[in-house]
């Protein structure tokens, strides 16, 4: 009999250490929001930006977290109309990681990746020589999912690897809406390389 009151004191014990409730839950993460929920876009005690920022500029909603008044940590781009645009992390100010960036159907449309400096030299239609700042792979998607194009995308600091004067460089392959590859092309250092707008 002892033994069974102390199984059942036990048993008791243990109930009451369970995890919280979905409402306790909810509970503890509304405290928690409700904390933060006026502490955007501060400024630290240099003048600096840090923690997060969240920014209305021309009726796009951009947010980010800053660190030492440097970019660092998740980015987010709302178009005009509340849908996601774009999604990445920047780490000391660059862009690091995946980005990935949607129509505004929600479709993917493109997602930019192994972001490192260039040391790569091209030309352009005057024969004058550049190295751009910057340098990533970049896959596009039709409508369907499938991949379009792919290929390294250069850029100066102050662009943005998305932008028109962003610049194909290597080997890019495309491909039709069923995966099918239908045409390559080679970007070296040697070639006419010009914008992608003036593609």
């Amino acid at each position: 009999m002892l033994l069974l009151c102390l199984s059942f004191s036990a048993c008791t014990f243990f109930q009451k250490k369970s995890v919280p409730t979905k409402t306790q839950s909810s509970n503890v993460t509304t405290k928690t929001q409700n904390e933060y929920a006026d502490k955007i876009n501060q400024y630290d005690n240099n003048g600096q930006k840090v923690g997060f920022w969240s920014d209305t500029i021309d009726g796009y909603i951009i947010q980010c977290y800053y660190k030492n008044g440097v970019k660092s940590g998740v980015f987010k781009w709302y178009s005009k109309y509340g849908y996601l645009s774009s999604f990445g992390e920047y780490e000391n100010g660059q862009m690091c990681g995946t980005w990935y960036d949607f129509y505004n159907t929600g479709h993917l449309a493109f997602i930019l990746k192994n972001f490192e400096p260039n040391t790569d030299t091209i030309y352009n239609d005057l024969n004058e020589m550049f190295i751009p700042d910057h340098k990533c792979y970049f896959i596009g998607y039709h409508l369907n999912g499938i991949v379009k194009e792919e290929g390294a995308l250069l850029w100066y600091e102050g662009d943005e690897p998305e932008s028109d004067m962003s610049i194909e460089y290597g080997e890019w392959k495309y491909y039709d809406e069923d995966g099918n590859l239908i045409k390559t092309k080679i970007f070296d250092k040697t070639s006419l390389v010009k914008p992608k707008n003036e593609e």
